[in-house]
């Protein structure tokens, strides 16, 4: 299907067809943006997509596999003709496979998968989709999913994996801030706290839609860049 190219406001949101993805999909496009929800499964993403436009929501599914590079290149492509600019992107596809393990107990693989989605998915995302940001002259917003785990000033013992991946996404916050400033580009990150969600278990304190509005707000503020925010406060490094 093709779909031409498109005036309105757009968002495209990394693994948006669950948990907390789905819910920001859910309150950008209710706050008047078109949103390009993605994900690696075709029929888990076009089903979160149909639920969304049932709402009469202005949402889309695109396949994305950010640990894929070939899948980031191609999605990029697609979008990029068919879209005039991106506003928001919020990269917010990520794992978490040692979740309480201590350090000396996890397996390089765990390691190595959670550095692929969490760290490389994430640059290659944002690098893939900048060209298309900076065509729009009003700038943009880029959100990146990262955990007060990855908090440098409060690290602690367990659960090493991960604690690298959010370290890792919060160096590339403030470079990408950075260097693109002079671009009206913003770059924050985000702990969105521990939400009910598969990663985050049936445990957790924070809902999906609580969740999900304190990266949406984020998202559309335009007075910081180069910062970590949790519970709608700046975070220490």
């Amino acid at each position: 299907m093709t779909h031409p190219k498109k005036h309105k406001a757009t968002a495209l949101v990394t693994g948006g067809n669950r948990g907390i993805g789905f819910e920001i999909c859910r309150q950008l496009s209710a706050a008047g943006y078109h949103v390009i929800l993605t994900g690696r499964d075709q029929y888990r993403g076009e089903a979160a997509a149909k639920i969304l436009t049932e709402q009469g929501l202005d949402v889309r599914f695109i396949q994305l596999n950010v640990a894929d590079p070939d899948s980031v290149k191609q999605a990029a492509q697609v979008l990029t003709e068919e879209l005039l600019s991106l506003d928001i992107l919020i990269n917010n596809a990520g794992v978490a496979l040692d979740k309480f393990v201590p350090a000396l107990e996890v397996d390089f693989a765990t390691l190595k998968q959670t550095i692929e989605t969490n760290v490389y998915g994430v640059f290659l995302v944002t690098q893939a989709f900048i060209p298309l940001m900076q065509k729009n002259a009003k700038g943009g917003s880029i959100v990146m999913l990262s955990s007060m785990l990855g908090s440098l000033q409060n690290m602690g013992k367990s659960t090493l994996a991960y604690r690298l991946s959010k370290t890792a996404v919060n160096s590339m916050t403030k470079v990408f801030a950075a260097e693109l400033a002079e671009d009206n580009i913003v770059v924050n990150s985000v702990c969105p706290g521990w939400v009910r969600t598969e990663l985050g278990g049936s445990d957790a304190p924070v809902s999906p839609e609580e969740g999900a509005r304190c990266v949406v707000e984020l998202a559309l503020q335009r007075e910081h860049t180069g910062t970590f925010h949790r519970e709608g406060e700046i975070f220490p490094w």
